[in-house]
């Protein structure tokens, strides 16, 4: 199977301001997000896909992957729950519209920017 990097990435904007994880990461993220959510229901690309589609070492995914994880970001199954084995599944744990407080937030946000929009007419 081949898969060829999408013609765009979604990325949260809480792992694009922490400062813990490198730009990297955050399309390592989008990467997981799209092959989870758009593509083929779970991630199960390997280090050596994901390095090739985003143009980067093996060795900077497997970096990435740790970073995300460490941060909460992501959650990585193995398979026996072994991390000696190899490796399942990737799940990302922000998604779009996956908790009430992001779209009450976006909702209270965009409410802020309407009415000041509305003020200048």
């Amino acid at each position: 199977m081949t898969l060829e990097l999408p013609d765009f990435l979604i990325i949260p904007s809480k792992i694009i301001n922490d400062k813990n994880l490198r730009q990297t990461d955050g399309n390592v993220y989008g990467i997981i997000y799209w092959t989870t959510k758009l593509q083929l229901k779970k991630c199960i690309l390997s280090n050596e896909a994901m390095a090739t589609m985003l143009r980067v070492s093996n060795s900077s995914i497997s970096h990435s992957i740790s970073r995300l994880a460490d941060n909460g970001y992501i959650e990585v199954i193995f398979r026996d729950g072994n991390k000696h084995q190899q490796r399942e599944e990737i799940i990302p744990k922000i998604t779009f519209g996956s908790s009430n407080e992001n779209v009450d937030n976006f909702n209270k946000n965009n409410k802020k920017r309407l009415s000041s929009i509305a003020q200048t007419y």
